[in-house]
């Protein structure tokens, strides 16, 4: 039993460093569009992934995923997600326009967050 909990938590942990090291990178090479944990972010054009796979053939789909999910499912980049601004492409410039569906889908994924208050935990023994 323990070995495979060992190896899960050491994948998660390369997980995350390739995400990390590949953030870098893409915003190093597309400042316009990448930004850096805790700044603000822009949309990204739907199917972006496919506009650096064309320009880095070497950088693999699952990299590129590790850090799409980590870049688009944070809360500033949710909050960024309003109908009727722009997503942007690789250079900054607008691409499409964001529909109500998005902002809805993404305002969903925001109250999921939201940090559940925890209990107060009764001692044993304490009466209420």
């Amino acid at each position: 039993g323990g070995s495979e909990v060992t190896v899960s938590k050491s994948k998660i942990n390369a997980n995350r460093q390739i995400a990390s090291a590949l953030r870098d990178f893409l915003c190093e090479n597309f400042p316009k569009c990448f930004f850096k944990k805790g700044e603000s972010k822009k949309p990204l054009k739907i199917g972006i992934h496919r506009d650096i796979a064309k320009i880095f053939p070497e950088i693999l789909p699952r990299h590129l995923n590790l850090v799409f999910n980590d870049y688009t499912n944070g809360p500033t980049y949710l909050r960024s997600i309003v109908t009727g601004s722009y997503r942007i492409d690789l250079d900054g410039n607008p691409a499409t326009i964001i529909e109500q569906q998005h902002e809805d889908y993404a305002a969903k994924k925001l109250r999921r967050m939201r940090p559940r208050i925890p209990r107060p935990v009764q001692e044993a023994g304490a009466s209420a």
